[in-house]
């Protein structure tokens, strides 16, 4: 099972820029409902844990755009995460999915 989960989860997606800003580059992964409420509830703490501690949030921006995201639960789930730690969320690309 882990083996099925990393092979599905885009490698190098995840960057930290010279100025400090995040970038989650996502868009086209097919990623699922299921990889992604996978992602926030059992790696997304790990991950934030490894942010650097600067004492103002930190900008991110994600883009899921053009993949098979269909439900609002696994997105309320990374939201509400992404709500307790130190990131502000300054753009969030959701189109060319399958919500409705």
């Amino acid at each position: 099972m882990e083996a099925a989960r990393e092979s599905t989860w885009p490698a190098s997606s995840i960057v930290q820029r010279k100025d400090g800003t995040v970038g989650v580059q996502w868009a086209g992964c097919e990623i699922t409902d299921e990889i992604l409420l996978d992602f926030a509830t059992t790696r997304l703490e790990a991950l934030l844990k490894g942010l650097p501690d600067t004492g103002t949030p930190i900008e991110c921006m994600v883009d899921l755009s053009a993949n098979r995201l269909s439900a609002p639960e696994p997105l309320a789930a990374l939201l509400r995460r992404l709500r307790r730690a130190p990131v502000h969320i300054t753009v969030m690309r959701l189109h060319n999915n399958r919500l409705v």
